[in-house]
């Protein structure tokens, strides 16, 4: 046994996670992996697996940087890895905890002087040993059946077991209807059924987040290229073209959430080939009309539809992408959303009306009013947050 110390809620946490010989996966990531990343919000100073497998952690080693991992080859936990001032947690292999889980699990042992058991349908999946709690050594599995210890039990949408195909169905579909986004535009919302289904075929192959992002530039200046063409087949294909470009640039983001891949420079990159294949779509029409029409007068309304384009991105980061998502009110959801590329259908439309001529100006003149309707929509969120 560890002998005793003061109780200290500062104290420094760490984790013995198992590791079975074979390691299943829930939406293309090893339930350990899922482990690892619910346990980044608690900051442990280390992690300790121990069992009959070893961790291979190589394809999402870039996901725990800064967090200190040890391997205990003869499956004990090593006496010196819990000094009498430091917490502990330990996780069942059978599944995997939300974040938001965790973190009352702990405040819980930081309130109590002895162990608190986490307990899902009858059985233990966790539990935290406060600062000074004795904690046995040998057998690994007694860890998570400490003596004089609360129980506490958990809700399935905390806990998530992963012994049965069945459970990893519930887990995978839980994580799927997270995938539809608060600012997701009202065709969008159409859009998200279609990537998803996608989505679940490509978190099965190593395609990256980013290399999605990269096949829906491709196929964003392709369709913006063939709406230059000013040949109505060939305009219509750019159409549907550009549709695929906004299926695709759902997944991206649906992959890099389900396979724990999100990064701040992966949104940049979005963002970037955002911007890049409007453009792309804006002078691609321009070009279709100076070929049907050599006399006819493109860069006015590219001028002003270019500037309010500029306006409009302006306008969006300053009332939305500048704040916390937690701290966007109503007004900021609504922006979001309107500033979706839905505007892809009425493109495809007008292509097949052959009038794709009409978008030029309508959206030049469209843009500034859309700019000024966000500024009058979010006007009492912007003295709130000024």
């Amino acid at each position: 046994m560890i002998p005793a110390v003061t109780h200290n809620e500062a104290a420094p946490l760490r984790v013995f996670l198992p590791v079975a010989k074979t390691s299943g996966q829930v939406a293309g990531v090893p339930t350990l992996v899922r482990s690892l990343h619910a346990l980044k919000g608690l900051a442990p100073d280390a992690v300790l697996f121990w069992g009959d497998g070893r961790p291979s952690l190589r394809p999402w080693k870039n996901q725990f940087k800064g967090m200190r991992l040890q391997w205990a080859g003869d499956g004990i936990p090593p006496e010196s890895f819990v000094e009498g001032r430091s917490s502990l947690l330990v996780l069942s292999s059978d599944g995997f905890a939300e974040p938001r889980g965790l973190v009352d699990l702990q405040r819980r042992a930081h309130a109590s002087s002895r162990p608190v058991r986490w307990v899902h349908r009858g059985k233990t999946v966790a539990a935290c040993y406060p600062a000074g709690a004795e904690w046995t050594r040998f057998p690994p599995e007694a860890l998570l059946d400490p003596p004089a210890s609360d129980a506490v039990d958990t809700s399935d949408g905390l806990w998530w077991p992963t012994g049965s195909a069945e459970e990893v169905g519930r887990a995978e579909q839980a994580l799927y209807d997270r995938l539809p986004q608060p600012n997701d535009g009202y065709i969008a919302q159409f859009d998200r059924r279609i990537s998803m289904g996608l989505s679940k075929l490509l978190i099965e192959t190593p395609v990256t987040p980013n290399q999605i992002t990269t096949a829906a530039l491709v196929l964003g200046l392709l369709g913006a290229w063939l709406l230059s063409t000013a040949v109505h087949g060939w305009q219509v294909l750019g159409g549907v073209i550009l549709w695929m470009c906004v299926i695709l640039d759902g997944c991206d983001g649906e992959v890099a959430r389900l396979k724990l891949l999100a990064s701040p420079a992966g949104g940049r990159y979005d963002v970037i080939v955002d911007n890049i294949v409007h453009i792309a779509i804006f002078f691609g029409i321009a070009a279709a009309m100076r070929r049907e029409d050599p006399a006819a007068d493109i860069w006015l309304p590219m001028a002003v539809l270019l500037s309010g384009f500029a306006a409009c991105g302006f306008t969006v980061w300053w009332l939305v992408l500048r704040h916390p998502k937690e701290r966007r009110g109503e007004a900021e959801v609504l922006v979001d959303k309107l500033s979706s590329r839905d505007f892809i259908y009425l493109i495809l439309a007008l292509a097949v009306a052959r009038k794709l001529g009409w978008f030029l100006w309508a959206a030049a003149v469209g843009s500034h009013m859309v700019n000024l309707a966000f500024w009058w929509v979010c006007r009492g969120e912007t003295r709130k947050n000024s």
